[in-house]
């Protein structure tokens, strides 16, 4: 890392996928996802000068944080964030599918679907609900639909 460097932390990293277009580099290889690290920054201002004028955290794509640590240092890091990532994605997908919440590895609930919806899969499955199921008092379903002009219509009731 250059000796400039204010940095304190870097991590975790986000890779995002592009939509495959099918087109290669001029070597024949393919386009690299887009990669974004979180970079935080020292709060102390001897080691960091600009700590009052820049935020303390910030993401930044692949190309400004080589230009900011060095191309050597961002590929050695880069290893070390993506093997990192891979593991977490795998238990993040692991947890979707189980339908599991992340931190307290129950089963999720209706409070989890309002506050972590991403975590349900859309695969057509019940969500769960808050709400309780009640029975009726005689066990019936009866259904009396009602008439435009506001009487009752015995052609709608369903025994």
């Amino acid at each position: 890392m250059k000796k400039s460097c204010t940095i304190k932390t870097l991590g975790p990293c986000v890779e995002m996928p592009r939509q495959s277009s099918g087109r290669l580099r001029k070597d024949g290889k393919p386009y690299r996802f887009d990669l974004y690290v979180r970079v935080e920054y020292h709060t102390d201002p001897q080691k960091n000068p600009d700590a009052k004028r820049r935020p303390i955290v910030e993401w930044l794509t692949r190309t400004e944080l080589v230009q900011l640590v060095g191309k050597k240092y961002e590929e050695k890091q880069e290893i070390i964030l993506m093997a990192k990532y891979k593991k977490r994605q795998s238990y993040f997908n692991e947890c979707k599918k189980r339908r599991l919440h992340l931190e307290t590895k129950n089963p999720l609930s209706a409070r989890d679907y309002d506050e972590y919806p991403w975590l349900f899969l859309d695969d057509g499955a019940p969500r769960p609900s808050n709400r309780k199921q009640t029975e009726d008092d005689d066990g019936d379903e009866e259904m009396t639909g009602v008439r435009v002009d506001g009487e009752d219509d015995e052609d709608f009731s369903v025994a």
